[in-house]
């Protein structure tokens, strides 16, 4: 007997994720409901080219309440929720299977994964979450970190699935993009603030979800003022079983904020009541690993991280070799070891992960001396374009032997293309010139970083004439049009001056205004 599964997404301006989440999630499901809470970009387009059965809704504030109303537009007895910047992995067959014989459970867990760089959680581990429920029976509930809870409030039965969802949209670089810190924090406290104005008995998951969003907006205070009035209720009674990952996930919260504002008596009384708890060594010895490093003992960090093996937490997350090898990569680059570094950096990309920011990997590749072309060999194809994010933001000069290295290595030129086209605002005319004359080849000649130049009032009026010289030689019809704007604006030009730009880069083109001038 089949099973009809549908994916459901709420999105908003996210054609650059959208399509490869869409692609990956089809063989899963038997319908995709993408519910589109504004989009002004692309996003829309992308949804109907793959099939998906668009809603244009609205937002107000409430991710529980929009996934709800995306909800309405499923036909499937089974749901299963992606979020747009989510890549599903795993054998649609099996999952089909574990659906079909599940004639009890409510809810089916997946594990949650980050696989990008600069996580803003300095602790990336992989997660069990609820995104497979029955529709008839389960909905949504919470503005924010919503959560899946059955329609009569009764207990949820449930299984777990091999499925892993590999997440990238909580990245530093994604964050800021959207705006997703101050937006999560700004909710995350409205609802923390209704809680306590309503009386509610307990508000406990207010308070974690009200910690979590203030450590990515690095307002550690704030995290720790939240969970203080949790530290004296556990100090007196222990949670009971069914809230003990609520209650990890508090003691995980404040240790990082503790630890980060040098609170470290702090973070060990919550690593001590971790242990009263029952929490598994490798567990224990992984986040006083993590104190030590943020105290300066990188010694003593990797002397511990040395006897933590693979381990599920509390939380339900999980210790990875992965991250352990990220931890140990920071440690010796730290003490200025740093082949050992680029050894443990470059096992930790080969794994497919990349939790590491991009200055810190630039800083152990220069101080290893690792050629470059070795280090993007390294970097698995999936995570190109994430990197190339990163490096996007870093001035040019620093990035573009990383960028060479990374067009000769990557699967396709065209993310690297586009990444060296945004920079043109940091290169130099000699650094702009090759990476034009290769987008100019490739068919882009709009992304051109000379036709930029040539065009920005913000750069220096000689850059601009010979950016423009060499746009000439190219045969781009515009250059003369860019040298009389700036000949207009430029009041201390002067002959020589011009002839200098343009002469070295375009002697026809001076020949060209030299005749112009003997003729005025």
């Amino acid at each position: 007997m089949s099973v009809f599964i549908s994916a459901c997404y709420i999105v908003k301006d996210e054609e650059r994720v959208l399509a490869a989440s869409l692609d990956a999630v089809a063989p899963f499901v038997d319908e995709i409901v993408v519910y589109d809470t504004g989009s002004s970009d692309g996003t829309l387009e992308i949804a109907r080219s793959r099939g998906a059965v668009v809603v244009e809704g609205h937002w107000d504030d409430d991710f529980g309440a929009a996934r709800n109303r995306a909800l309405e537009h499923c036909r499937g007895e089974w749901v299963f929720s992606v979020d747009a910047d989510e890549v599903v992995q795993g054998d649609p067959r099996a999952f089909r299977t574990l659906l079909r014989r599940s004639a009890v459970a409510d809810v089916v867990r997946v594990q949650v994964a980050n696989a990008v760089w600069d996580s803003v959680d300095d602790d990336p581990l992989t997660v069990q979450m609820v995104r497979v429920f029955r529709r008839r029976t389960c909905h949504w509930t919470g503005a924010l970190h919503e959560q899946v809870v059955r329609r009569g409030g009764e207990r949820l039965s449930g299984t777990v699935s091999p499925l892993v969802l590999l997440h990238s949209g909580y990245t530093v670089q994604t964050m800021a993009e959207k705006g997703k810190t101050d937006r999560n924090l700004a909710l995350a406290r409205r609802e923390l603030d209704r809680a306590l104005e309503d009386g509610h008995h307990d508000v406990t998951v207010h308070r974690v979800n009200f910690a979590r969003s203030a450590l990515s907006s690095r307002h550690f205070q704030e995290a720790l003022d939240a969970l203080e009035p949790l530290d004296g209720q556990y100090a007196v009674q222990p949670p009971p079983a069914d809230w003990l990952p609520l209650a990890a996930s508090a003691s995980y919260c404040a240790i990082q904020a503790a630890a980060s504002l040098g609170r470290f008596e702090t973070a060990r009384s919550w690593i001590e009541r971790l242990q009263s708890w029952g929490e598994r060594p490798g567990a224990l010895t992984r986040v006083r690993a993590s104190v030590a490093m943020a105290e300066g003992d990188f010694r003593g960090a990797l002397d511990l991280l040395r006897d933590v093996t693979e381990v599920t937490d509390l939380r339900g997350g999980r210790v990875t070799e992965v991250s352990l090898l990220l931890d140990t990569a920071n440690c010796h680059a730290a003490l200025g070891e740093y082949d050992q570094a680029a050894d443990a950096m470059l096992e930790h990309l080969r794994r497919g992960a990349g939790d590491m920011p991009a200055p810190q990997m630039l800083a152990i590749v220069h101080g290893a001396h690792l050629p470059v072309e070795e280090f993007a060999a390294a970097v698995p194809p999936a995570l190109v374009v994430p990197l190339l994010g990163q490096l996007s933001t870093l001035p040019f000069a620093e990035v573009s032997d990383v960028l060479e290295a990374l067009l000769a290595t990557a699967p396709s030129p065209a993310p690297v293309l586009a990444a060296a086209a945004s920079m043109w605002p940091s290169m130099s005319l000699p650094e702009a010139l090759p990476w034009s004359l290769r987008l100019r080849e490739a068919g882009h000649p709009e992304s051109c970083p000379l036709l930029a130049i040539a065009g920005s009032a913000e750069r220096e009026p000689v850059d601009r004439l010979a950016a423009a010289a060499v746009l000439h030689e190219v045969g781009d019809e515009r250059a003369l049009s860019f040298v009389e704007h700036v000949l207009e604006g430029w009041e201390e030009a002067t002959w020589p001056l011009v002839e200098q730009a343009v002469g070295m880069y375009s002697p026809r083109l001076r020949d060209l205004l030299a005749a112009s001038v003997v003729e005025a």
